[in-house]
């Protein structure tokens, strides 16, 4: 009687389903039962997944010595479905699609019941990328980009904080058109007011401004847009970080001549119960009452984690860009960084050594 062979039974159901675009471990009453296959929903038996890997595997480097196509790329999607961060197995793949023996869109479609259960599968999004490159020298039209946002955002909702997803829709945004390239910024934002704890959509969104910029409005809609939602989170460092890009972004290219006023202005300052109490008068320099407000309203909020004190030490040495703090500057400098010793005491050399290190400053 011959051996029972899984490779053979999931390639039989992926023959007899090729719209099967979801797979799931699961757990079957019946040891000898390996597979459910039901609305193009694939369940694999949790208790098989050790027996099925190493035939898999078995089958595949059999394959690979005499170049039998077919068994390759069964073995490789048996390898894969169960483990996908095998970057063998990818790499026989890409041998494949480089030769022609598997299509690109092909390879999309297999990607996507991988990414089904292995969400956050580096070597998977390294490939999908690969594959994308490819597609762009071809035929990219605007259905297919629309369809892997798509799978991005679900993926992203599905599984927080999946850094790979959203780097790669970032990939696929660099190929959208201005007009979709402003859509997807729009999309992005309701996304951020849901997810206000999550780093990578965020950072998505910094990278989507830079593609933007420069814009006469962009900057001031997004302190608009950005502005209610740290007073409602002060504590979440994601918004934070934003605050600090965007801040970063509106010095890069704002006129800079406010050494004096900056002194000026700082000579009001004082730090006091570890609370920093700012000045309300107006100044003299546009781009230092830009900086001023931004001091202003992390000054008015509760520090959590000290995450506002973060900020103001932030946003004065970045308005210096690099050039010697005059004395009351200095001072403010000094207080803030203080004070974040014993408020983040993780950091607290960092902050010890800023306060003592007169002329550090941001370069940006």
């Amino acid at each position: 009687m011959a051996a029972r062979s899984y490779v053979a039974e999931l390639s039989a159901l992926f023959a007899a389903d090729p719209d099967i675009d979801e797979i799931g471990i699961i757990y079957l009453e019946d040891p000898a039962e390996a597979f459910v296959l039901e609305d193009h929903k694939l369940g694999i038996a949790l208790d098989m997944l050790p027996a099925l890997h190493r035939e898999a595997k078995d089958v595949f480097f059999a394959a690979r010595r005499s170049n039998d196509v077919d068994s390759i790329r069964e073995a490789t999607r048996c390898m894969l479905l169960v483990c996908a961060d095998f970057y063998t197995a990818w790499n026989a793949r890409k041998q494949l699609l480089v030769q022609g023996l598997l299509s690109l869109r092909d390879e999309i479609t297999f990607m996507n019941v991988v990414l089904s259960h292995h969400s956050k599968s580096i070597d998977t999004w390294a490939h999908r990328r690969w594959v994308l490159d490819r597609l762009v020298v071809t035929t990219l039209t605007a259905s297919f980009l629309s369809d892997e946002l798509a799978l991005c955002l679900r993926l992203t909702e599905q599984y927080p904080r999946n850094y790979h997803a959203w780097s790669y829709r970032y990939r696929v945004c660099c190929h959208l058109s201005p007009e979709a390239l402003a859509q997807e910024l729009d999309t992005n934002r309701t996304w951020c007011e849901r997810h206000v704890a999550d780093h990578s959509g965020w950072n998505h969104r910094q990278l989507l401004l830079a593609r933007l910029l420069p814009s006469d409005t962009l900057l001031a809609d997004e302190f608009a847009f950005h502005t209610p939602l740290l007073r409602l989170f002060p504590g979440r460092e994601a918004l934070w970080c934003h605050r600090r890009a965007i801040l970063h972004a509106f010095l890069t290219t704002a006129p800079r001549r406010c050494g004096a006023a900056l002194e000026a202005w700082c000579a009001r300052a004082t730090v006091s119960t570890g609370r920093v109490h700012l000045s309300d008068a107006p100044v003299d320099d546009a781009t230092l009452e830009f900086v001023a407000r931004e001091l202003r309203l992390a000054a008015q909020l509760p520090d959590a984690n000290g995450l506002e004190t973060r900020y103001l030490v932030y946003a004065l040495e970045a308005v210096m860009m690099g050039e010697s703090m005059s004395p009351h500057v200095r001072q403010l400098h000094a207080a803030l960084c203080q004070t974040l010793v014993a408020a983040d005491p993780t950091h607290s050399n960092l902050w010890q050594a800023k306060a003592h290190l007169p002329s550090l400053c941001t370069k940006i």
